[in-house]
C-alpha cells in the first residue's frame, strides 16, 4: 500500500550515518553492543509505540520500559541482526498489557503525529491532510490489525520480522495484513 498514500507515513528514523553494523533492506542492523540498539532504534521504537497507544507520555514511559526490559536480558539475545524484531516484541507485549490495563478506565485520544529527525515543515497541506486521514484510518483498526499494518507499512518490516516480533505464523501475518489493508482500503475509499 504504500505506493497507495503510505509513503507518507514511513518512517527512516533508525537509520544512522555512521555506517555502524550490517544493513539488510528494510534498515535492521547487526547490533555490536547495547547503545548501538538504542541509538540506531530509540525514536523508530517510539514512532511503533505511539502509533499503537496513542499517547505521547505512555509511549516514552512503554518506550523506556521496553529498552531496559531489552537491557536486562540482552545477553540472551543471540543473533544480533534480528535486535530490531526482538526488541519490537517486548514493546508490543507492554502495549498489549498497558491496553488491558487501560480497558479498566476511559481513555481520551489523541493527536499521535510520529517524531520525525526532519527539521523541515510538512509539504503541501493535501499531503498532510491525507496523512492525516491515513493515520486516523489506521488508529481505528482493531489492535491485532493496526499492529501489523504499522510494522508493515509504517516500520518497513519484514512478513518475517512481524512474525518475530508478534509471535504470530507468517501465515497469519499475511492474512491480518490483507484483511487490515481491506479494511483500509474501504475507509480511505474516495480520500486517496
Amino acid at each position: 500500500m504504500q505506493g497507495r498514500g503510505f509513503d507518507i507515513l514511513l518512517d527512516t528514523a533508525g537509520a544512522d550515518s555512521t555506517g555502524a553494523g550490517k544493513t539488510d533492506s528494510v534498515g535492521t542492523r547487526e547490533v555490536r553492543d547495547f547503545e548501538d540498539l538504542v541509538a540506531l532504534y530509540d525514536r523508530k521504537l517510539y514512532n511503533l509505540v505511539l502509533r499503537l497507544v496513542g499517547d505521547r507520555e505512555d509511549a516514552a514511559d512503554l518506550t523506556q520500559e521496553a529498552f531496559y526490559r531489552a537491557f536486562r536480558a540482552w545477553d540472551s539475545l543471540k543473533d544480533r541482526s534480528r535486535a530490531y524484531p526482538w526488541l519490537c516484541r517486548i514493546a508490543l507485549n507492554l502495549c498489549r498489557n498497558r491496553a488491558r490495563d487501560a480497558q479498566r478506565r476511559p481513555e481520551e485520544p489523541l493527536d499521535t503525529e510520529p517524531v520525525s529527525d526532519d527539521a523541515e515543515p510538512h509539504g503541501a497541506l493535501e499531503k498532510a491532510e491525507t496523512a492525516h486521514r491515513i493515520r486516523l484510518a489506521i488508529d481505528g483498526l482493531p489492535p491485532d490489525y493496526r499492529v501489523v499494518v504499522v510494522l508493515r507499512d509504517v516500520q518497513g518490516l519484514s512478513y518475517q520480522e512481524i512474525a518475530d516480533a508478534t509471535g504470530l505464523g507468517l501465515d497469519v501475518v499475511r492474512t491480518r495484513l490483507a484483511r487490515a489493508r481491506g479494511m483500509l482500503r474501504r475507509r480511505l475509499e474516495g480520500c486517496l
